[in-house]
């Protein structure tokens, strides 16, 4: 290894964010939640429904996934969790 980072719990869990929603089927909060330790609504909420009112996300009570539109512009989705 030539270089290491280390990043904050914090990151460490945006970073998962945007990993997770790379999957088709997003992000399991549960799973998330025990993963990182945060709790994914409350880490990103303002995000979340910004996202989700202009139909990028879709935010249900077990999973946060892009939508169909989301896809085609997950970078900008991206961006805004880091």
């Amino acid at each position: 290894v030539a270089e290491r980072e280390t990043l904050p719990p914090e990151e460490r869990a945006r970073e998962a964010i945007v990993i997770g929603l790379r999957r088709c089927d997003g992000i399991d909060k549960r799973e998330f939640r025990e993963t990182t330790g945060y709790d994914l609504d409350d880490l990103a909420a303002g995000t979340i429904e910004r996202h989700c009112h202009n139909g990028l996300l879709e935010n249900s009570k077990q999973r946060l996934r892009l939508t169909r539109a989301g896809r085609f512009l997950a970078d900008v989705v991206f961006v805004d969790f880091l």
